[in-house]
């Protein structure tokens, strides 16, 4: 009797420690890109994750056996990884799977032609359910509490006064209400570019590698020629709604074709552009995602100004502009000039 109980007490031990061995194989994907890639630091916090990685293996720290009909944790992630070791040009390899709020957490490595990157994953207990996303409910019932309860009349009164004020916009390059916010900030940012700090950030690229390589190739031409961005971003967003770019749908390769002939048109360095591209653009980019989620910003367009976050912001021209000259402390005489009071999209976003 003893014998057997010590037998059954080890094989509890063992299910609580499976090590699954990943293979490392290389294969390949680009439609995975955009799913994993937006998940970082939207799912879970690196400080959140559990259990030790040795080489290869990894420890699971869910049971084995599931009652129900459900996989146990190594079985649910082990689909996980053969999903994305399924895709062309990418392979994943597995560093932890743990049960939480009724569904697998799947953390994962992903390696793809842009690098490589921690991602958490959901999957449900049957395995048949991928979840590239998740939203913690009580923290965006939250944002959405604090959008609701700021006045439009009380914003520009609490920011604070400056005489050089900063305005960030967040976005998404392709997010249709992100599209639309930044058309309403590109005659601001003619008008007042001299005058103050205007920034356009970019921190998912939740639509695909088009939108990353777009996201990316906007912080380096605001990095290289500053001065001839806001013409670049004009026509380039109008042919985004209604021209050869919105023509391209989805194909990267298009979409870079496009905005290289913008370039030109409007003067632009376009080898120099590529090189930031190149040597520094996966660092701007991994940086200004960084900077959203320590902001904790989750929907685009989200507007800053003197790092004070906006959610009711006018999304017109006129209504932006006259947020940020209320930000000085001696507004210059351009905010004086009246701009269009519409705007192409005044409310939505994306998230």
């Amino acid at each position: 009797m003893a014998e057997k109980k010590e037998i059954k007490e080890n094989e509890k031990k063992e299910r609580k420690e499976i090590r699954v061995n990943v293979p490392g194989k290389k294969v390949a994907a680009i439609v995975i890109v955009a799913i994993v890639f937006f998940t970082i630091g939207f799912i879970i916090k690196p400080s959140e994750i559990t259990g030790q990685v040795s080489g290869d293996s990894c420890k699971v720290d869910v049971s084995d056996v599931q009652a129900n009909g459900f996989l146990s944790g190594r079985e649910a992630a082990q689909r996980v990884i053969d999903y994305v070791n399924a895709i062309p040009d990418i392979s994943g390899t597995l560093n932890e799977v743990k049960e939480t709020s009724g569904i697998y957490e799947v953390n994962i490595n992903i390696k793809s032609p842009e690098g490589e990157n921690p991602v958490v994953l959901m999957v449900s207990k049957d395995g048949k359910i991928l979840f590239p996303q998740s939203i913690d409910i009580d923290a965006a019932m939250e944002q959405l509490k604090a959008q609701q309860n700021t006045p439009q009349s009380e914003q520009s009164s609490e920011i604070p006064k400056s005489d050089r004020p900063t305005l960030d916009l967040f976005i998404f390059s392709f997010c249709p209400a992100g599209k639309a916010a930044e058309t309403s900030l590109v005659p601001v940012g003619k008008l007042l570019s001299d005058k103050a700090d205007i920034n356009v950030k970019f921190f998912s690229h939740m639509h695909g590698e088009y939108e990353r390589r777009e996201n990316i190739r906007q912080e380096c031409i605001q990095k290289v020629e500053p001065d001839k961005f806001w013409e670049y971003a004009g026509e380039f967003l109008e042919s985004a709604n209604n021209g050869a770019v919105k023509s391209c749908g989805r194909d990267a390769d298009c979409v870079d074709t496009e905005a290289e002939k913008i370039m030109k048109s409007v003067n632009i360095d376009v080898d120099a552009v590529n090189n930031c591209i190149d040597t520094e653009g996966d660092s701007i980019y991994n940086a200004e995602v960084q900077e959203a989620n320590s902001l904790g910003l989750r929907y685009s367009p989200s507007f800053l100004i003197n790092g004070r976050y906006l959610p009711n912001l006018a999304r017109t021209p006129d209504g932006i502009k006259a947020v940020l000259c209320d930000a000085f402390n001696t507004p210059p005489e351009e905010c004086s000039q009246t701009l269009s009071a519409s705007g192409s999209g005044s409310s939505g976003s994306c998230a």
